[in-house]
């Protein structure tokens, strides 16, 4: 079906690859990649669905945070961040917010 990753999963990948320590939450993912002002909802289910296309294919380190009163997870490198608790892979179920 699918010859390779698409534009946002190349985009997405640049992004971690340029900042390899850094940690993005997703609205911050959604305007770098869209270079828009305001995220809506079809923006962030595209990123998210990238994201987990990434973790599965080029970048299995890829985590994610869950932080408390927040729906903006955050994105990360587990090879650059293994101390952060309360995270898990991208591919696993969300984490529980602490």
């Amino acid at each position: 079906m699918s010859k390779g990753p698409g534009h946002i999963e190349r985009q997405l990948a640049e992004i971690f690859e340029k900042k390899p320590k850094g940690i993005f939450s997703t609205v911050e993912l959604c305007l770098k990649v869209y270079r828009i002002r305001t995220v809506k909802k079809k923006h962030r289910v595209a990123v998210l669905r990238a994201l987990k296309g990434i973790a599965r294919g080029t970048m299995p380190t890829l985590w994610r945070q869950a932080p408390k009163h927040s729906r903006n997870d955050l994105w990360f490198d587990y090879r650059a961040w293994s101390e952060v608790t309360g995270s898990a892979g991208a591919m696993n179920p969300r984490p529980r917010k602490r």
